[in-house]
């Protein structure tokens, strides 16, 4: 008998129906047995609806509920219910199971880790067939299907019949993590992040693309004015269409749709802005003032 939080490779190959090797994905704990990880911890406020949401949250998944229990005891003496609203607010994150997370990240390969955030920026479930589709890469297309599947064995997706997601706080992370990734590239003045994921799709629904703003654009602005002003923010994020204008137009991608909301998020006065020969999209513009902004396309 093994276990891993991986399958191997040579298990998935042997196991069958009717083969004498087989193979058990374990789930989540029950709710009680969450809550006696909580009590053995000495926490309280484990009857709540709070505790409920905190338990979904991770899952059931043991280890983290035990990294979690004892970041209550040193947080909030032991009351979970303190920390609820941070839960609430997307901002429930503990270091150790940060740092669990980071390891298993960083053991993925690119293509792989292009597969978790686009996961992550999707929030829902989501298709193969729809994954594809937000792809621009012709690469990552064809390594899909495997980087898929690699991840489903490394047990960091979720499969619910054909449809593909993240647990909440596996999602929360990845999502955190391009959130300073594409900070730190604005500030370098760089764009790999910016052309090849949607922080937002223009023709989602209101209520998802409402979600999808404070969840992704929202904490982008605020961490990069951590480092600029506002006024520093929109310089930067205008040199950027400046120079992709001239480097890569037409290209495929979303960098385009990307800096325009951003500029969009930021109230910045977009009067003047020449994106001429850049390709725009997802943009949500409804509501925008855009006079004299150039969106002419030379074929």
């Amino acid at each position: 008998m093994l276990t891993s939080r991986e399958k191997l490779r040579e298990i998935a190959l042997l196991e069958a129906a009717h083969s004498p090797i087989r193979s058990l994905q374990l789930r989540g704990l029950a709710l009680v047995d969450g809550q006696a990880i909580f009590k053995a911890k000495g926490c309280c406020g484990t009857d709540t609806q709070g505790f409920q949401e905190v338990f979904e949250h991770y899952a059931g998944n043991p280890l983290t509920l035990q990294m979690v229990a004892s970041g209550v005891q040193e947080l909030a003496d032991g009351d979970i219910t303190e920390l609820i609203p941070y839960l609430q607010q997307g901002m429930f994150q503990f270091g150790d199971i940060n740092d669990l997370l980071q390891r298993q990240f960083e053991r993925l390969s690119k293509t792989e880790q292009q597969v978790m955030y686009w996961l992550a920026l999707n929030r829902d479930p989501i298709s193969i067939a729809e994954l594809e589709a937000d792809i621009d890469s012709e690469l990552l297309k064809r390594q899909l299907l495997s980087a898929v599947q690699s991840l489903g064995r490394r047990s960091l997706i979720e499969r619910n019949g054909k449809w593909l997601s993240l647990q909440p706080v596996v999602m929360e992370y990845i999502r955190q993590r391009l959130v300073t990734e594409v900070c730190e590239e604005i500030l370098q003045q760089k764009c790999e992040r910016l052309k090849d994921f949607a922080l937002i799709k223009a023709q989602s629904k209101d209520y998802v693309r409402q979600a999808e703003a404070q969840l992704i654009l929202c904490p982008m602005l605020e961490e990069l004015q951590l480092g600029l002003s506002t006024a520093q923010a929109v310089e930067r994020l205008k040199q950027i269409v400046a120079t992709m204008k001239a480097e890569l137009p037409l290209q495929a991608g979303y960098i385009g749709g990307n800096l325009l909301n951003l500029l969009i998020q930021l109230g910045a006065d977009l009067a003047g802005l020449n994106c001429f020969h850049l390709r725009i999209r997802p943009a949500y513009c409804v509501g925008v003032e855009l006079a004299k902004v150039n969106f002419a396309v030379q074929i």
